[in-house]
């Protein structure tokens, strides 16, 4: 007897851990600039807008508009495949 394959796990980074702990309660956290007050997203150590450190997460409605998004075919042995998105939160 087969067994069904393992669900694909994302790569979890020290730096984005906090955007998938937040996901995992049903919350949407987006790291936030101290310094000029910017919405950073994907996880980053630097605001690559100003080069301050001072980012924080900071919980975010979730809700903006979809604008596009795609699901891509399962690899070798995997179900379901990844869902890319282009999105712009509300905040």
């Amino acid at each position: 007897m087969m067994s069904e394959p393992a669900t694909p796990k994302p790569r979890i980074t020290p730096t984005g851990r906090p955007f998938w702990e937040a996901l995992a309660k049903g919350e949407v956290h987006i790291q936030r600039c101290g310094a000029c007050r910017r919405y950073v997203f994907y996880p980053r150590t630097i605001c690559p807008d100003c080069s301050s450190r001072d980012l924080a997460w900071t919980p975010v409605s979730g809700r903006g508009v979809l604008y596009t998004y795609t699901v891509t075919e399962p690899g070798k042995g995997k179900r379901g495949g990844d869902i890319l998105a282009i999105v712009e939160l509300d905040e």
